[in-house]
């Protein structure tokens, strides 16, 4: 027989909790993570508009500020709406504060430069791991909708710099790096990571590319929880993007012309190497430094833990929302990536 004054409900409650099953009250604060999977929708509609419009109905090509208008509006203006329905009483000075732009501290001038160095060295490799090389008459390609070198202003320097390294690295870092990992601050570094780089997959609207642009994704959350600061991602970012623009387009087209790829491969084993050496010597060196210190900023620093990642993840699948907004983002990636190999 039960002693009296116990409820049956919550004696499996208890009993769940005990277990570390996850119950609805322990979801609760997990649903923050259908805000940013919502906006990657938002997003990836935008842009997928903008594709149609572009393949179907007139060519983007010949517009000279079509790749900046594109991301102003699919990238910057939803981050926008949605950082004043958050914080409807900050001012935008604050609300920027809020998702991560924060000052950088001197002390990790070299741990970007060689998070640079590293996405570098290893991101070409990555890309021939995984069929991303393109050949230099494709391009670089902006959200899988617009590509350098088809219409005839980029021969301008400053169009080039502005529309295709300048004004992605703040709109995507503001995005990846900013709101979404800010609105996933209470779900742990490895499911906010996750959440971070599938939604850089997505964006990309290329199969081939959806591996490279998820490792460039988890080396920049790296970069932000390390440092505390978008700013430092911006700036990590536009040097990797001007190697994009103007070298690795360079580099894979002589990759796939060449008819023996053993020494090439053997010089990108060697700089990959060596800048992972040096990227993650940095990091060391650094963490070694918070380790040691007691300070109010190291205090307050996320520990990159993976130990809840799958606790993490089951607790975001349970809440249904962001299921289903997830399921919408993979429909609109699928449905883009299907139509460009049968157009």
């Amino acid at each position: 027989m039960m002693p009296k004054g116990i409820n049956m409900k919550d004696k499996k409650k208890n009993l769940n909790s005990n277990r570390g099953a996850p119950t609805r009250l322990d979801v609760q604060p997990y649903k923050e993570a259908a805000i940013p999977v919502f906006l990657c929708l938002v997003c990836m509609a935008v842009a997928c508009v903008a594709w149609i419009i572009n393949k179907f109905v007139y060519p983007f090509g010949e517009t000279l500020l079509a790749p900046v208008i594109l991301e102003l509006l699919a990238i910057v203006f939803p981050c926008y709406l949605v950082l004043l329905s958050i914080y409807p009483k900050k001012s935008a000075a604050e609300q920027m504060r809020s998702v991560g732009f924060h000052k950088i501290s001197p002390r990790y001038v070299f741990f970007m430069l060689f998070a640079a160095l590293f996405l570098m060295g290893s991101s070409m490799a990555v890309s021939i791991i995984f069929g991303g090389v393109y050949s230099f008459a494709d391009g670089l390609t902006l959200l899988g909708t617009f590509v350098a070198g088809s219409n005839e202003y980029t021969n301008a320097l400053p169009y080039l710099i502005l529309a295709y390294v300048i004004v992605p690295a703040i709109a995507e870092e503001l995005l990846l790096r900013g709101v979404i990992l800010s609105q996933l601050d209470g779900v742990g570094f490895a499911a906010a990571t996750a959440v971070s780089a599938l939604a850089s997959a997505l964006l990309g609207f290329s199969l081939g590319g959806a591996v490279p642009a998820m490792f460039v994704a988890c080396l920049m959350c790296f970069v932000f929880y390390t440092t505390g600061s978008v700013w430092a991602c911006i700036i990590v970012r536009l040097i990797f993007n001007l190697y994009r623009l103007f070298l690795e387009s360079n580099i894979s087209a002589y990759y796939v012309s060449l008819s023996s790829r053993g020494l090439f491969l053997t010089v990108l084993l060697i700089i990959f190497l060596i800048s992972g050496a040096l990227f993650f010597g940095e990091s060391a060196r650094i963490y070694r430094e918070s380790a040691a210190s007691d300070d109010k900023e190291n205090s307050k620093k996320k520990t990159l833990s993976f130990r809840t990642f799958t606790a993490d993840i089951k607790r975001m699948a349970l809440f249904g929302p962001t299921v289903a907004l997830s399921i919408a983002c993979a429909a609109i990636f699928l449905a883009v990536v299907v139509t460009e190999y049968i157009v």
